[in-house]
């Protein structure tokens, strides 16, 4: 929750504080903000208490996180939850983008709007992520197949709001369904991982989410400026129904492969 939700919170408040006081001074705010992280590592590290050394010899890391992939082809739910998160971040993520595509070339605003839009964006973030933490069980393969659904019908919904005020509150609907599907894969590998695996499988998880968040911006970049900002939301609609789509034909494949 706090880092996804960060994530769409910090660009609200920074999007508000440019038009009230201007850039430069948002920069030095968050320059200043770095100071009582500083601080606080430093005395965390001064009570860390001290470890022996240890000379036995350690697999590189490369080699560990190979294994993460290996860990995850061998489950082979694991690897398509792996190609659904890749599809949606890939596109969906890249909110940034499309949000201030939208902002300046279709609602002709300004910092200040695109900072309200990213607020009602949050809100669906940090709804989502209060659901699944309520939730008595962990998510199922199944029930990220409909969250992936559902982030492909907001998306498009979303790409359609001729309105500001429509496409603002629809805003809220895209964050929920992208924060329930992000935060339920990374519960979900977790907790079907084994305890050595799990550190592994998790890199591998947050560096394909977040790597295929930064390949896919410059193609979001390049369908807002040719095809248009609505075009770029539209297209994480199709990533959305492609991962749902896969996630279905998984679960078909394996209800035929099972033993009647």
């Amino acid at each position: 929750m706090s880092f996804n939700s960060a994530r769409l919170v910090g660009p609200a408040v920074a999007g508000i504080l440019i038009a009230l006081i201007g850039t430069g001074w948002v920069f030095m705010i968050n320059v200043l903000s770095f100071i009582p992280l500083l601080i606080a590592l430093h005395r965390f590290k001064k009570r860390l208490p001290k470890v022996e050394a240890d000379n036995t010899k350690a697999s590189p890391d490369v080699a560990k996180f190979l294994d993460g992939f290996r860990y995850i082809w061998q489950h082979r739910e694991m690897a398509v939850i792996l190609v659904m998160s890749f599809l949606i971040c890939s596109l969906g993520m890249n909110f940034s983008v499309y949000l201030s595509a939208m902002t300046v070339h279709v609602f002709q605003g300004h910092a200040d709007q695109y900072g309200f839009l990213i607020s009602m964006m949050a809100i669906g973030s940090i709804t989502g992520a209060m659901v699944t933490a309520s939730r008595r069980s962990s998510p199922s393969f199944r029930f990220m197949i409909y969250v992936a659904a559902m982030f492909a019908v907001s998306c498009f919904l979303v790409a359609i709001s001729t309105s500001f005020w429509a496409f603002a509150v629809l805003l809220i609907l895209l964050g929920l369904s992208l924060q329930l599907f992000t935060t339920s894969t990374a519960s979900y590998m977790q907790v079907t991982t084994e305890k050595r695996y799990r550190g592994r499988v998790m890199a591998v998880v947050l560096a394909t989410a977040l790597g295929s968040t930064a390949l896919g911006a410059p193609l979001v970049g390049w369908i807002a400026d040719f095809l248009g900002a609505r075009w770029a939301i539209g297209m994480g609609s199709v990533t959305g129904v492609i991962a749902a789509g896969l996630g279905f034909w998984f679960l078909r494949k394996q209800a035929q492969a099972e033993p009647r």
